[in-house]
């Protein structure tokens, strides 16, 4: 690809683009949107990304358009750097798919605080919560877990409620793993408390026992996602002197 051809692509994008994003967001789940880096030379870099930007945007628009109350559409928007038509879509996805409930939470973290957003953003979040909060007990079984689950990890971001949200997620994680057990919510939120566990732990033996619990879960699940999981936070811990590895970073792959 020329350089000429390639700034009139990007001027072709940009211009039909409703606004000028920034660089498109990370959420660490899957991307719909094509990646255009692979298709510019070096030196081009800074004209993939203008094409990438635009691209994500032109899909969010689409999405937006054809499935306004999917979590690929919150997901597009979110990437985009799209807060507040994000935070709109959650809440319509909540209010009509409560068992979407676990994919909106999902996405949550990546969305800007209101501090540094547009007026009114924080108490639409605490809106979503209240929400969300609602329409629990629509849901039954796994869908409920998984919820449950998601809820604990952004409750305080929603709520801004501070270590109160730290106490309310441990105990919304303990529940998880009393009423559902099996489930991968009760799994998750197993990992999730031995992890807890060990920093709130003076003993000196913390690291052998957060070693023994992480391999007891590797064994009961062994040849699964989760054993793998759970054995790679258990190696990870131990190789880096003691320092805790989640696994659940973007990129990262337990299996």
């Amino acid at each position: 690809m020329t350089s000429g051809l390639g700034v009139l692509l990007a001027l072709a994008l940009l211009l039909t683009s409703p606004a000028s994003p920034g660089a498109p967001r990370q959420t660490g789940e899957p991307s719909s949107a094509p990646s255009w880096k692979a298709e510019f030379p070096p030196y081009e870099r800074s004209l993939a990304w203008t094409l990438e930007v635009g691209v994500r945007w032109q899909e969010a628009d689409r999405l937006l358009r054809d499935e306004p109350e999917g979590l690929e559409t919150l997901r597009a928007l979110v990437e985009s750097q799209r807060d507040d038509e994000a935070l709109r879509t959650a809440l319509r996805i909540v209010e009509g798919h409560p068992e979407r409930i676990a994919g909106v939470l999902r996405l949550m973290p990546s969305v800007a605080p209101g501090a540094y957003g547009e007026p009114g953003r924080r108490e639409r979040k605490k809106e979503i919560l209240s929400r969300v909060l609602a329409r629990l007990g629509s849901l039954q079984g796994a869908p409920r877990a998984e919820a449950l689950y998601e809820l604990a990890q952004v409750e305080g971001l929603l709520a801004d409620a501070g270590a109160e949200a730290g106490a309310r997620g441990r105990a919304r994680l303990e529940g998880v793993v009393q009423e559902y057990p099996g489930t991968q919510a009760a799994i998750d939120a197993q990992l999730d408390l031995a992890q807890d566990a060990f920093y709130s732990d003076p003993s000196p033996r913390r690291q052998e026992r957060l070693f023994e619990q992480l391999l007891a879960i590797s064994r009961a699940h062994d040849r699964t996602v989760v054993g793998a999981k759970a054995l790679s936070l258990a190696i990870g811990h131990l190789a880096n002197g003691g320092e805790w590895m989640d696994g659940r970073g973007p990129g990262r792959d337990p299996s």
